[in-house]
C-alpha cells in the first residue's frame, strides 16, 4: 500500500493481492494528479510465495491501483475513475483483489464501504487461464455455451483449462 493512502476506504480489509497476470508498466499516468493506492512488483515466478526480483523492473514499483479525476469534453472535472492493472479472470482467485474491486465500486457510487465486504463467490469459480490454446477457438466452440449457462446456480466455470495453458 502507498503509506499516505493506507486509510483510504477502497483499501478497507484489502490484503495479500497476488495476480498471475503480472504487473504492467504504467508510463502515461500522471502520478501528481492521481491517487495511487497500491503499487505492485514483479516476482521471480507466478507462485504467490515467490520473491520480488531485484533491479530496474521493480524500481520504481509500478502503480497497481489508483483513482483519478476525469474531465468532460468542456474541461470541467466530472468525477473520479478507479483503475487497476489486475483483473484477468484468474486474478479474481485473490480475495484481496475481489475486495478492492467491490470497495472501489461502493466508493465511486458514494455508498458506505464496510469494514470487510463479503466477497465470497456465489457459485463455483474456476476461471480459464488467459492465452490461446493450440486448437484456437475450437476449444471454446466445443463448450457450446449459452447465456443461460451463466445464471446464478448453474456455473459454467467448471470446465478444465486446455492442457497447453499454465495453471
Amino acid at each position: 500500500m502507498v503509506p499516505e493512502n493506507k486509510d483510504h476506504p477502497i483499501l478497507r480489509s484489502v490484503a495479500d493481492i497476488f495476480t498471475t497476470s503480472d504487473i504492467y508498466g504504467i508510463a502515461a499516468l500522471d502520478q501528481e494528479k492521481a491517487t495511487v493506492l497500491l503499487r505492485g512488483g514483479v516476482t521471480e515466478t507466478l507462485d504467490p510465495a515467490s520473491q520480488l526480483i531485484a533491479g530496474e523492473k521493480n524500481d520504481p514499483m509500478m502503480p497497481f491501483a489508483w483513482l483519478k479525476d476525469y474531465a468532460s469534453p468542456t474541461g470541467k472535472t466530472s468525477g473520479k475513475c478507479f483503475a487497476t492493472t489486475g483483473g484477468a479472470s484468474v486474478d479474481f482467485r485473490s480475495e484481496g483483489l475481489r475486495r478492492l474491486i467491490v470497495n472501489a465500486a461502493l466508493f465511486l457510487c458514494d455508498l458506505e464501504v464496510p469494514a470487510k465486504a463479503n466477497v465470497e463467490f456465489v457459485d463455483p469459480f474456476e476461471p480459464s487461464f488467459y492465452g490461446f490454446p493450440d486448437d484456437g477457438f475450437n476449444f471454446y466452440r466445443k463448450r457450446n455455451l449459452r447465456v443461460e449457462n451463466f445464471q446464478l446456480g448453474s456455473s459454467a466455470n467448471t470446465y478444465p483449462d486446455p492442457k497447453v495453458l499454465p495453471r
